[in-house]
C-alpha cells in the first residue's frame, strides 16, 4: 500500500487525537468494523487521495487499488486468453450480473429494475426519449439542471415540438414542489430533476415532487450523479418512475459505467431508444421477430468493457464490505457540514449551498475569479472545480478527506482571500 504524507493524525481522522484548527474529531470519529482508524484505512486503499488533496468526488472520484487490480487482471486476461469462448462468455455474464445487483443495493431497487449504461447520460436518454411525446407536450424542470439532463430535452424539443418549462430553484429548495404542483397543465408529461444539484449543492425535495406528479399521471425522471454513494437513496421510497447514476464519481468506479434504475410496472411501456442483441430475450432473423427481455435489460444495448465493469464490481465490492455505505453518507453528511461552515467563515466567502446538503460546497470568494481559483489550488495539489451557472467554485466533500485536507484547503482559500 502507498504511504501516506507526514501529517498530525488529528482533527476528522484521528482517533483520540486532537481536533485540528478547523476540526471536530469528536462527531466524526465513527468507525466501521475492524482495528485502526477507518480513514486512514480508506485513504490507504486510494492512492490518489494520499498524493493530492482530492476534493473532486463530483466529477471524479479517486480510484480504489482494489479497483485497478480488477482492472488489470481482466484486461491481463483478455490479453492472455482472448475474448472469445464458453469460458469468457460465463465469466462476462456473472459480472454483468453481479454489476446489475450491487447497483440495485446501492439504489435500494428490485431485483430486475436496474439496467447498466455506460454513464448518467446515457440512462437519462433511454428514460426520457423512450417515450412518445407528441407536439405540444410539455416536459418540466429545473433552473440547475447539467447537460446530461438537458440535452435529450433539447433533442424532443427539435424532433417533437415539446416544450421545455424549467422552474426556478431558490435559496430554499423546498418550495421547488409547489411549484411543480403549480406548473403542471394538461399537457405536462414529464418532470426531469436532479436529486442533487451539480451546480449548487442542493438536495432537492425529490419524494414530494414524485408524490405530487404520481397524483397528476406526470413521470419522472432523476438524476442522481451527485446522489448515489453520497447519501442514501431508496429508489422506491422516492416513488420515481426512473433514476439515472454514474459509477465514476462517489461510488468510486471508473468512467464508462452507470445504471439506470425503471419502476417495474413502467418497463414494459418504455421503449428502448436503442436496441441490440443485448436488449433481447430472443429473436428470429429470418421470421424477423423478437421479444425485449421482460426486466430492465432491454435497455441495455451491446458490449461493455469488461474490465471497466470487473473495476466497478471491485469499487462496489470495497465500499459495501470494507467501508460500509451507511458510514460513507453519515460522514459525507457530517464532513461536508462542518467544511461548508468553516468556508464561510473564511473573510469574502460566500457559501451558495443551502444546510443540508449532500456532499457538494458551492461558494464564492470576494474578487477571486473561480476558474483562476482551480487553477491556483491544483498548483498546491488541492483538486476542486468550479462551476458556470452560478458561477462559482465547488468542493466536493468525500469520505477519504481528513483534517489534514480540510486544513491545507481552508489554509489555501484563506491566501486566495488575503490576495484579493
Amino acid at each position: 500500500m502507498p504511504q501516506s504524507r507526514d501529517r498530525p493524525r488529528a482533527g476528522f481522522g484521528g482517533k483520540g487525537g486532537r481536533p485540528g484548527r478547523f476540526g471536530r474529531a469528536h462527531a466524526l470519529q465513527k468507525e466501521f468494523p475492524g482495528d485502526g482508524d477507518p480513514v486512514e484505512r480508506i485513504r490507504q486503499a486510494l492512492p490518489a487521495a494520499l498524493s493530492r488533496r482530492y476534493f473532486n468526488n463530483g466529477s471524479c472520484g479517486p480510484l480504489p487499488v482494489e479497483c485497478q487490480r480488477a482492472i488489470a487482471e481482466e484486461a491481463d486476461r483478455e490479453l492472455r486468453q482472448g475474448r472469445v469462448g464458453s469460458q469468457a462468455a460465463a465469466r462476462a455474464a456473472a459480472l454483468h450480473g453481479q454489476a446489475r445487483a450491487a447497483l440495485s443495493r446501492v439504489l435500494h431497487a428490485p431485483e430486475g429494475t436496474v439496467a447498466l449504461t455506460h454513464h448518467t447520460t446515457e440512462g437519462l436518454n433511454i428514460a426520457i426519449l423512450g417515450h412518445e411525446f407528441s407536439p405540444g407536450d410539455e416536459i418540466l424542470t429545473t433552473s440547475v439542471e447539467h447537460i446530461g439532463a438537458l440535452a435529450p430535452l433539447f433533442s424532443l424539443k427539435e424532433r417533437r415540438g415539446v416544450r421545455i418549462t424549467a422552474l426556478e430553484v431558490g435559496a430554499d429548495p423546498a418550495g421547488l414542489a409547489d411549484l411543480v404542483a403549480a406548473a403542471i397543465g394538461p399537457r405536462t408529461r414529464m418532470m426531469v430533476l436532479s436529486h442533487v444539484a451539480y451546480a449548487t449543492g442542493a438536495v432537492l425535495p425529490v419524494k414530494r415532487i414524485a408524490e405530487i406528479c404520481r397524483r397528476r399521471n406526470v413521470l419522472v425522471v432523476v438524476d442522481g450523479a451527485q446522489a448515489a454513494g453520497a447519501l442514501p437513496v431508496d429508489v422506491v421510497e422516492l416513488g420515481v418512475d426512473a433514476y439515472a447514476i454514474p459509477g465514476q464519481k462517489w461510488l468510486y468506479g471508473p468512467e464508462g459505467t452507470g445504471a439506470l434504475y425503471v419502476r417495474r410496472e413502467l418497463i414494459p411501456t418504455l421503449v428502448p431508444p436503442e436496441s441490440g442483441y443485448a436488449s433481447m430475450a430472443r429473436w428470429d432473423e429470418a421470421a424477423l421477430t423478437h421479444a425485449f427481455h421482460p426486466d430492465a435489460r432491454r435497455f441495455e444495448v451491446g458490449s461493455v468493457y469488461l474490465p471497466a465493469l470487473a473495476g466497478l464490481v471491485a469499487s462496489l465490492r470495497w465500499l459495501e464490505t470494507e467501508v460500509g455505505l451507511a458510514w460513507v453518507h453519515a460522514r459525507v453528511a457530517a464532513l461536508a457540514s462542518a467544511v461548508g461552515e468553516r468556508i464561510a467563515a473564511l473573510p469574502g466567502a460566500r457559501v451558495l449551498t443551502p444546510p443540508g446538503a449532500a456532499g457538494l460546497v458551492v461558494f464564492n470568494l470576494d474578487a477571486v475569479d473561480p476558474q483562476a481559483a482551480v487553477a491556483a489550488l491544483e498548483a498546491q495539489g488541492i483538486l476542486i472545480r468550479w462551476v458556470p451557472r452560478p458561477r462559482a467554485l465547488r468542493v466536493s466533500v468525500a469520505a477519504h478527506n481528513d483534517a489534514a485536507d480540510v486544513e491545507a484547503l481552508l489554509m489555501a482559500l484563506a491566501g486566495l482571500c488575503a490576495r484579493r
